[in-house]
């Protein structure tokens, strides 16, 4: 970097820090508006803020609750009137997409001026937040994390006489073990299935990169599916379905949604991957024990899909002090009850996460597996990810569906996938 880069950067940072509120945080008053699509925790955020507010007297919070469907659309419409909130939750599926649009409010300036604390998160949740990649510039604050798990019904494992899922696993033993939980009627239908395969980004994704393959380039402006490993790897999945049966086909259980974790709580599969979140949702079962491991690794490495829910503050805000006062108590002072209630979000704070009230909060048994689980944490996320991750799912699954080869598939999931990176 040259002298002029650097006076250049010099400049911008003093530029920044100089558009900050003067007075710092000690002034903040007035009104903040904020948006949340947690409804299971509404009861629980109504009293946080109420603390705050009892903190921080001079600030009043609106708080308005979203449903998730409905939030992404409701804030982009807003941007549009000229009403947006002053914060709000929002994904990481999304998040870029307000960052490209200019709609979201660079943080750093603030981190910097208050000398926040950001190695009080886990390190690999920052990842996916910093833009450009590594740059250390980011346009919001980590709440929270979900991971893919790896959920397994205990009964099914006792009775077959199998020792639980642990990190030794690679997909394998998976297999090997799926064959074996598999178990069929007199008459050929299978009463249970060992695993589900499916296309979707919780699982197919990572184990394409932990096989040293990739999803996209790593200018992530084209699709390499049709790279030898990730077709590997696809048809890996594949096969677990039309070769090895011990994943349900769409002809089979057709009451349940694949993806869904339905199948896995009616003890029709014995093992199932998706996201932590799905925690609420286990809780319900009754007829069986179940617990999670972590997601086993590939053949070049281990890596699991997540990604932090976050708060992150409008750049058309006027009341930047009371706004960046609200983000970092939401961020970095949630109470471990606030997580505690019905799982399945990890805190993002490696203290909170770590205290006993959290770990100890059961099922499942194996809380740490997600703290264990960040460290080979990718999520992947892009600009209109959410778009060409439909058109990957919905092209690729016509291989899962025993409609068309493995590659085949793939060629048209990558044509339909640049269409859309390169569109944007």
């Amino acid at each position: 970097m040259n002298r002029t880069q650097v006076s250049k950067g010099l400049g911008l940072v003093l530029l920044l820090l100089l558009a900050l509120p003067h007075g710092g945080s000690a002034q903040a008053t007035g009104a903040v508006t904020y948006w949340t699509y947690f409804t299971d925790k509404w009861d629980l955020e109504q009293k946080f803020l109420a603390d705050f507010k009892k903190a921080r007297p001079n600030i009043t919070v609106q708080a308005q609750l979203i449903p998730p469907d409905q939030l992404q659309q409701k804030t982009v419409t807003a941007f549009a009137s000229k009403t947006a909130p002053d914060l709000w939750n929002t994904a990481p599926t999304f998040y870029y997409e307000f960052v490209q649009r200019g709609d979201l409010e660079n943080l750093t300036p603030y981190i910097t001026r208050d000398k926040t604390g950001l190695g009080t998160f886990f390190p690999n949740i920052l990842t996916d937040l910093a833009v450009p990649p590594g740059s250390g510039n980011y346009y919001a604050l980590p709440r929270n994390y979900v991971v893919s798990l790896l959920y397994y019904n205990k009964n099914a494992f006792d009775k077959a006489g199998i020792g639980y899922p642990d990190a030794s696993w690679d997909w394998n033993k998976l297999l090997d073990v799926a064959k074996r939980l598999t178990i069929r009627n007199a008459d050929g239908t299978v009463a249970q299935f060992g695993f589900v395969s499916s296309p979707w980004h919780t699982m197919l994704d990572p184990l394409i990169l932990a096989n040293g393959g990739r999803v996209l380039s790593d200018d992530q402006k084209s699709c390499r599916l049709t790279d030898p490993a990730a077709v590997k790897t696809i048809q890996f999945m594949v096969d677990m379905i039309q070769r090895d049966k011990v994943s349900p086909n769409p002809t089979q259980l057709k009451e349940y949604i694949v993806e869904s974790p339905d199948a896995f709580k009616a003890g029709k599969v014995a093992m199932f991957i998706t996201g932590s979140w799905a925690i609420t949702s286990m809780r319900e079962i009754k007829s069986f024990d179940w617990d999670v491991a972590m997601v086993p690794k590939g053949s070049a490495k281990r890596v699991i899909y997540g990604g932090p829910d976050t708060i992150v503050m409008s750049s058309s805000t006027k009341n930047k002090s009371g706004a960046w006062e609200l983000l970092k108590y939401l961020t970095m002072q949630t109470p471990v009850s606030w997580y505690a209630a019905g799982m399945g979000l990890v805190p993002s704070v490696q203290k909170t996460a770590t205290a006993k009230e959290w770990l100890s909060s059961t099922p499942p048994a194996h809380t740490q597996v997600m703290l264990d689980s960040a460290t080979f944490m990718v999520g992947g996320f892009t600009p209109h990810w959410l778009e060409w991750q439909t058109a990957k799912r919905n092209t690729l699954n016509e291989a899962f569906f025993g409609q068309k080869p493995v590659a085949a598939a793939a060629k048209e999931a990558c044509a339909a996938i640049d269409k859309i990176l390169q569109a944007k």
